[in-house]
């Protein structure tokens, strides 16, 4: 299957619509601050730590390795989306196992 005809689904533009609705009316639309040119490697991320900055995030999720490398940002933990789910979980899933489980 290809990704055109996924996206020309009807389903799919339903589920985007739902989403975008609920984005909508639940979040904040903000412009990013001035982030000085020297908190990140990459300065295509400043504008993302920006916009963090300016919605007063408390976490910023990426798989983007420049990003994930600061850690953290200005308060703002900065972590990879599997990071983020298990700490988001951590009572309710199994540990995970050690090298001398597997």
């Amino acid at each position: 299957m290809y990704a055109g005809t996924v996206l020309n689904s009807a389903i799919v533009f339903d589920e985007v619509a739902e989403v975008r609705s609920h984005l909508l009316a639940d979040c904040e639309m903000v412009s990013p601050v001035e982030v000085p040119s020297t908190a990140c490697t990459d300065p295509n991320d400043l504008p993302v730590l920006g916009t963090a900055v300016a919605g007063r995030a408390d976490v910023l999720i990426t798989v983007d390795k420049d990003l994930l490398d600061l850690r953290g940002y200005s308060g703002i933990s900065i972590s990879r989306p599997s990071q983020f789910w298990r700490q988001a979980h951590a009572e309710t899933l199994p540990p995970e196992p050690t090298d001398d489980q597997t």
